[in-house]
């Protein structure tokens, strides 16, 4: 393999290989003054952002031209806020690698692209690489806004699953027509907790909870039918597909914190995960959080961050095994707002 420049760093190189498929032969021909040529390296990632604009409002622009394609009668709040923090896991080990803090201006979306999904904003252009991400839960301490819109991409479907929490309403976007090609009133309770997605290993099924009750919500792709299960388990919080079809990791946050593996043909629980702490939702030592970080990796793994003594503790999950395998404390008073592979 041919050297390359050292102004190129390893992260960076790591991107390119793994994510854009570049040669080192490709990367060679760019090894001089790389910043000035990172729109020609970054030029493959070409599709559509989903987020809110300067003024509120759902958009969806074209990448990377940045031209406005469609903006919806979807509105949140779009007042700066405290910053956030990403932090990047290896994923295939889970362990944390680096991080990045966005501005507090910041208007963080989802950017559609044939290479994944990735969460994108204007100080990410000058980012070594952009965060891949499987969802975008808009979390910020001391968060005093009074309306928060979230974004769960469907690549498979090209579909933007868009919640606004306060109004209890779930927008089934298409990224292909620009067009609401669904909707659901699935909270009548008016709260600032995150509803959660996961889609089952199957591609055919996305569960929904919604913080605050014990309902599973069930839409099937991709038809868009709605279903509801009610658990009985008390109130459901976060959650992840196993990796086998119908199974569910949920976690509940009433009447005791617990995860629990969950069989969706037997509807019946089968094991507790073994979850130390408690939910970032019931925050005793400062502001409730809008949901517990529950992060699939590469290979059927998963990361759970979880509130021990007002403490973020990261616990790493063998989705296989269905036990913690490590858990390892992370730095600062509360968990990172986002959560992604380079």
């Amino acid at each position: 393999m041919h050297s390359l420049s050292p102004e190129i760093s390893a992260t960076f190189l790591d991107y390119l290989t793994g994510v854009l498929g570049w040669s080192a032969q490709q990367i060679e021909l760019h090894q001089t003054d790389w910043t000035t040529h990172r729109q020609t390296l970054l030029a493959p990632l070409t599709g559509k952002w989903i987020g809110l604009n300067s003024t509120g409002q759902l958009s969806i622009i074209a990448f990377p031209e940045e031209n406005p394609l469609h903006h919806f009668d979807i509105a949140a709040d779009a007042t700066p806020v405290g910053t956030r923090d990403i932090l990047f896991f290896n994923s295939n080990t889970g362990k944390p690698s680096h991080r990045n803090t966005l501005p507090e201006n910041a208007l963080p979306g989802i950017l559609f692209t044939e290479q994944g999904t990735f969460l994108f904003e204007a100080s990410l252009k000058s980012s070594e690489v952009l965060p891949e991400v499987v969802e975008y839960v808009d979390t910020c301490q001391k968060d005093k806004r009074k309306k928060h819109l979230d974004i769960f991409p469907v690549q498979a479907e090209n579909l933007a699953f868009v919640s606004v929490r306060e109004q209890g309403e779930i927008f089934a976007i298409s990224m292909a027509t620009h067009e609401i090609v669904a909707q659901w009133k699935l909270r009548n309770t008016a709260s600032a907790l995150a509803f959660n997605f996961t889609l089952d290993v199957s591609g055919k099924v996305l569960y929904i909870t919604d913080s605050v009750s014990s309902n599973l919500h069930m839409i099937d792709l991709p038809s868009l039918n709605h279903r509801v299960y009610n658990s009985g388990l008390g109130t459901l919080g976060s959650l992840a597909a196993a990796p086998v079809q119908n199974k569910l990791y949920i976690t509940l946050l009433h009447p005791e914190f617990n995860v629990i593996y969950f069989d969706m043909e037997k509807t019946r629980a089968e094991y507790s995960l073994g979850i130390h702490g408690a939910s970032w939702t019931r925050n005793e030592n400062g502001a409730p959080l809008p949901h517990d970080v529950f992060h699939e990796l590469v290979g059927g793994n998963y990361i759970y961050i979880s509130s021990l003594e007002g403490q973020p503790l990261l616990h790493l999950v063998d989705g296989e095994e269905i036990q913690v395998k490590r858990r390892t404390p992370l730095n600062g008073q509360t968990p990172p707002a986002i959560v992604a592979r380079p």
